[in-house]
């Protein structure tokens, strides 16, 4: 079972927080799945204002991504290669982190989508 989270939500800086560290000002809006069990399982989506801050996000959600790893690898070791073999991309004002069993679908699927 996944939760969601996103720009929407009432206390959205705080839940943005949790998967970047990037400046909330900068965001034009997010969407977060998680796991609700704990496994490595995640989807984030940041479009951010200006392109030019794309970079800083990608960045900010490959950092999220190794901090989740060195977490797991004490908790829940098998998770790890599931991280390892997740994806962080950037595509237009996107900045996309993906952890799940077919990262490379989710992936396509979301460049199919944006390109419509």
């Amino acid at each position: 079972e996944m939760l969601n989270a996103s720009s929407a939500d009432e206390n959205a800086a705080d839940q943005f927080a949790y998967i970047s560290d990037l400046d909330y000002d900068k965001v034009d809006s997010f969407f977060l799945s998680y796991a609700k069990e704990g496994t490595a399982d995640e989807i984030a989506v940041v479009a951010v204002k200006d392109e030019n801050d794309i970079d800083e996000a990608k960045q900010s959600l490959e950092t999220h991504r190794q901090n989740r790893r060195k977490l797991l690898d004490q908790y829940e070791p098998e998770e790890v290669k599931r991280i390892d073999d997740g994806l962080v991309f950037a595509k237009d004002q996107y900045a996309v982190l993906i952890i799940c069993d077919d990262a490379s679908a989710v992936k396509a699927a979301f460049e199919k989508a944006i390109e419509q």
